[in-house]
């Protein structure tokens, strides 16, 4: 019972922030970073939606139901499908590199210092999503990643450090 309650709770966050939210290779956020190296303060709103439709969710289906083991089977839920989207959308990220480079070597036939600015963008916006992703993931693992799903939230958590390319004193 308490599996199906959390199942009807989180359904349409989680598919909106798989959706939209992960697929959304811009960081909207980053005029507001703060710091040096500049660094996020404040979810991406992907992950603001989902917290804030997931306690609207919740609330519909009566506040009287959550007990602490509905909260639990919720959590161990959201952090099963959360980090099985993220992982997917990182391995994403990796393709997407790789075809940047084939891009570069295309461009390198005809010498052109536009093809150097294509191949450097794309990796520096995925420094930037990865760092925005950290926050978020972070963040995330205060709210849900308890007992058991947070070994899949440090597991997430360090691979995308990893591909952050941020300092250990970030």
């Amino acid at each position: 019972l308490h599996s199906q309650i959390a199942v009807m709770a989180s359904k349409s966050a989680t598919e909106e922030l798989v959706s939209s939210g992960l697929s959304d290779k811009s960081v909207a956020m980053k005029p507001l970073w703060e710091g040096e190296p500049a660094l996020p303060n404040q979810p991406s709103p992907a992950v603001f939606r989902l917290l804030r439709d997931l306690s609207l969710s919740m609330t519909d289906l009566g506040v009287d139901l959550w007990t602490p083991v509905a909260m639990a089977a919720m959590k161990s839920l959201l952090g099963t499908k959360l980090c099985e989207a993220w992982h997917k959308e990182l391995n994403g990220l990796s393709t997407e590199g790789g075809r940047s480079e084939k891009d570069d070597n295309d461009d390198e036939e005809k010498p052109d210092l536009g093809g150097e600015e294509k191949f450097k963008e794309p990796e520096a916006d995925t420094v930037d999503i990865c760092t925005q992703w950290l926050f978020d993931i972070a963040l995330l693992r205060c709210c849900i990643a308890k007992g058991e799903g947070a070994q899949e939230f440090e597991k997430l958590d360090g691979e995308v450090y990893n591909k952050s390319g941020l300092d250990e004193a970030a």
